[in-house]
């Protein structure tokens, strides 16, 4: 048995468990606490029925489905992004705006196509259907696809370069095109459903 309990040692590592408290010993010198101390202060930081890290390695599959479509987004909103600022240069932030949009879309599109066929654990789904593609698709891709921390961002530098309007502007058209998109994709959603 490793420091951990039955936990291999790698899961110490990956879970940043913080170093076992230190006392200053008589001259000066430092030793680890109690082995008494230390075994109840490990089995509250990696108890492994209770820790996240836990909870997520049980999960597996599902938290591979969400990094997949995670790195998807990531790299189609990049892609997007670039071609969108070479059609539209300028200080305004279209691109930005316009990947909003779309992910607003399409995500009220999938949500309404997932919510016209709830998950049944009595009846065998199709795969995109299944909870774990739900994750792919609305978690990952769309999660990291849209980007409202850039949103944040480059409104804010908007301000700092004293263009209020623009930041105005900036901040309504992504309300407002985001509610409109996701009004649009749910309109979609019904139409595929029927």
């Amino acid at each position: 048995m490793d420091i951990c309990g039955n936990w291999d040692n790698r899961f110490c590592q990956i879970s940043a468990v913080p170093p076992l408290p230190v006392t200053k010993a008589a001259g000066g010198t430092t030793q680890t606490a109690s082995p008494r101390l230390a075994n109840r202060w490990l089995m509250t930081m990696a108890d492994p029925t209770h820790s996240l890290l836990a909870q997520v390695a049980r999960s597996g599959p599902d938290v591979l489905a969400v990094a997949v479509g995670g790195c998807l987004g990531a790299v189609s909103r990049l892609g997007l992004s670039e071609l969108i600022k070479r059609w539209v240069p300028g200080l305004f932030p279209t691109a930005t705006l316009l990947v909003n949009v779309i992910g607003c879309v399409l995500l009220g599109c999938m949500m309404t196509v997932f919510a016209a066929h709830p998950l049944d654990a009595q009846t065998p789904t199709p795969f995109w259907l299944s909870n774990r593609f739900r994750l792919l698709v609305t978690t990952g891709l769309l999660g990291s696809f849209t980007t409202f921390s850039t949103f944040g961002y480059e409104t804010f530098d908007l301000l700092r370069r004293d263009e209020p309007i623009l930041a105005t502007l900036n901040i309504a058209g992504h309300v407002l095109t985001g509610l409109l998109g996701i009004w649009i994709g749910y309109l979609l959603g019904r139409q595929l459903t029927g």
